[in-house]
């Protein structure tokens, strides 16, 4: 936050401004909030609907090695799915820490 302040002071010095108030500046802890929100729903989704179109690759029969990479791909996808789950829920207070140091 202070380098932020210390930003617009310098942008005050050169004239650069504007209408930029410091108020804005009470408010961005809780716009970074909504930001990681939104961010993480938007890789929740994407990566269920990229597992959906691989999994719909699997089906078709495609040659093995195709099946091999895209079974990585679908495992990776899941894998990110998981993770992004188990870190909204920490975010949320429902899951306790339990990596270790």
């Amino acid at each position: 936050m202070r380098a932020a302040e210390d930003e617009l002071s310098t942008m005050r010095e050169n004239g650069s401004a504007g209408n930029f108030h410091p108020d804005v500046f009470r408010n961005i802890e809780s716009d970074w909030r909504e930001a990681a929100k939104l961010i993480r729903w938007y890789i929740r989704i994407r990566a269920v609907g990229k597992a959906y179109e691989l999994k719909q690759q699997l089906s078709t029969g495609a040659p093995s090695l195709t099946l091999v990479v895209t079974q990585a791909q679908l495992d990776i996808c899941l894998n990110v799915y998981i993770d992004m789950v188990f870190l909204e829920e920490r975010v949320r207070g429902n899951l306790p820490a339990f990596e270790g140091i």
